[in-house]
């Protein structure tokens, strides 16, 4: 599954065609605890970002099993690309909002509304 792609694009668990969504979808950005960095004069700029995307791209990959493990795939409608800030974005139902606090490195789970537009690419004003 590539970075940017959907998990799920179901409406929520036992929605069918015609009716309304069991649940809303809520933007999120998801912050993961950030570990120590090498001291910034052991790494060149170019290093010290490769190391921090490559740090953020794992927390990715756990958050990803762990929505598999959690059975939250339905729950999940888009998890965006990680970013070197050690953030991303999602499009998630108010449940599994709730559910990402308890997972495994992340810091914290805020409404993204106005700072992500419905495409997933772009900041503020749109």
């Amino acid at each position: 599954m590539s970075a940017s792609s959907s998990l799920s694009t179901s409406t929520g668990a036992g929605a069918s065609a015609g009716a309304a969504p069991v649940s809303p979808w809520l933007n999120v950005m998801v912050e993961f605890e950030r570990p120590p960095v090498p001291d910034q004069d052991e790494m060149s700029r170019s290093e010290r970002y490769h190391h921090l995307q490559a740090i953020a791209q794992h927390h990715r990959q756990e958050l990803e099993a762990w929505i598999a493990n959690q059975g939250l795939d339905a729950e999940v409608k888009n998890l965006g690309e990680a970013m070197t800030f050690d953030l991303l974005f999602a499009t998630v139902t108010p449940q599994a909002a709730a559910a990402l606090h308890r997972a495994p490195g992340v810091a914290a789970v805020t409404p993204a509304n106005g700072l992500y537009n419905q495409s997933g690419t772009d900041l503020p004003y749109d």
